[in-house]
């Protein structure tokens, strides 16, 4: 899931708000010196109906982007997933035979 509504954080914050899962990368940007980009994984063990969970466990700190392994959803179900200020990026979906 990729965060819509986010900015780009200073070195000030991110400093004081880092997480255990959380993941930071300093992108250099030309003539803008430097920037933080944040990653969350979790290992959702089942979606289902974590999304709201999920989100109110992240606030205030949330990441630019999410990483949610193990969500024991089918294809056309995450595409269904809403989780506030997020639009799915990619996926992965196991085929089950």
């Amino acid at each position: 899931m990729v965060n819509t509504g986010l900015n780009v954080e200073d070195d000030a914050n991110i400093k004081q708000s880092r997480q255990k899962d959380t993941n930071y990368y300093k992108v250099n940007q030309i003539n803008k010196g430097s920037v933080y980009f944040k990653t969350y994984h979790q290992n959702i063990r089942g979606l289902g109906e974590k999304a709201g969970e999920l989100v109110s466990h992240l606030h205030p700190d949330f990441s630019h982007v999410l990483c949610l392994t193990e969500h024991h959803q089918k294809y056309l179900q995450l595409e269904k997933v809403r989780i506030e200020n997020y639009k799915l990026g990619d996926r992965y979906v196991k085929k089950v035979e």
